[in-house]
């Protein structure tokens, strides 16, 4: 067709923030907005309940279609093989999902879990991500999200065929701390990056050396007398290399540091994205923990039913 370019954007869920930087890449001049609110999901507040454990194992043994939410890879495959050991006649009906499985295996969990073959996926964030099935019952929040857009599109996944489904929030002030430090690593500190470019310097032969992320971890735990994560090391590497201080190789299965010459003009840690998002991802959950420990189930359900959308755009136009 000869004429001026269309384009459509679709979302589930946008901020006013998230609104305006979409308007601003793209020739956006009408903003469409569905302000359904929805009325079939239920909320069950366990919040710090110390039945958690129990109370997982009687959702799950009722043999109704139930996504349960955590934070990590691992814990996603250790509580769906304890659910398996604890209710064996669901063992063969009981599943995980998390970003790091062969796409292959993911589509085929998610086919699973739509045709009834799996009544259980235990999954990270990764599964709210564009999976819609229309007609799962239970939602269990087993960990704490780190933001509500995922709050919101976690416990969105059910009741989407119109009837009845009850969300769960099992998570607690423990989770509010792990999330912390998950998010710590995620920006290490000045000082815990200055150690971790202490150890580098120091082990590297010539300017270079080969450490997995957990023998420096254990370095810097001799070092510091401090806990230290691979995952915070992994970071710190990424943070190292945006700002031009290291170089990572890779060979096959080994990895390589090379420690750069310093820059001729000092560089700032704000020069690194890596760094910045991971403040900014701090700075929001530290508003949302505070908000979803605090806040009455009926808020928070509220919250549930009622779609994230811009709200200050003067392009809004409300459905």
């Amino acid at each position: 067709a000869v004429g001026d370019p269309q384009v459509l954007v679709v979302t589930a869920t946008a901020s006013d923030e998230v609104a305006d930087t979409i308007r601003d890449s793209l020739p956006i001049d009408k903003i469409f907005v569905d302000r359904t609110v929805r009325s079939n999901l239920q909320l069950i507040d366990q919040r710090d309940s110390e039945r958690k454990h129990e109370l997982l194992m009687d959702i799950v043994g009722r043999g109704e279609k139930t996504l349960i939410f955590v934070n990590s890879r691992k814990q996603a495959f250790d509580i769906a093989s304890a659910l398996r050991k604890k209710l064996p006649w669901l063992e063969d009906k009981i599943g995980f999902y998390h970003a790091g499985m062969k796409n292959e295996w993911r589509v085929t969990v998610e086919n699973w879990f739509k045709e009834g073959k799996l009544k259980t996926v235990v999954a990270t964030s990764a599964f709210g991500e564009g999976v819609d099935l229309p007609d799962i019952r239970n939602v269990i929040q087993y960990h704490m999200p780190f933001h509500f857009t995922a709050f919101n599109q976690q416990c969105g996944r059910g009741g989407r065929d119109g009837k009845e489904s009850r969300i769960y929030l099992m998570f607690g002030e423990h989770d509010c701390r792990i999330n912390h430090q998950i998010l710590k690593d995620r920006a290490p500190d000045r000082d815990t990056l200055a150690v971790l470019y202490g150890i580098l310097k120091k082990r590297a032969v010539e300017n270079r050396l080969s450490m997995s992320n957990a023998e420096l971890a254990l370095e810097m735990e001799n070092v510091t007398n401090k806990y230290s994560s691979d995952a915070g090391v992994q970071n710190a590497l990424k943070i190292f290399e945006e700002l031009t201080l290291i170089k990572r190789h890779t060979r096959g299965n080994q990895r390589e540091i090379e420690i750069l010459p310093p820059p001729k003009i000092k560089r700032e840690l704000t020069e690194s994205l890596t760094y910045c998002e991971g403040l900014a991802e701090q700075d929001a959950f530290g508003g949302f923990c505070e908000t979803v420990l605090t806040e009455s189930g009926e808020d928070l359900l509220a919250r549930i039913n009622q779609p994230i959308y811009p709200k200050k755009s003067s392009l809004v136009n409300i459905m």
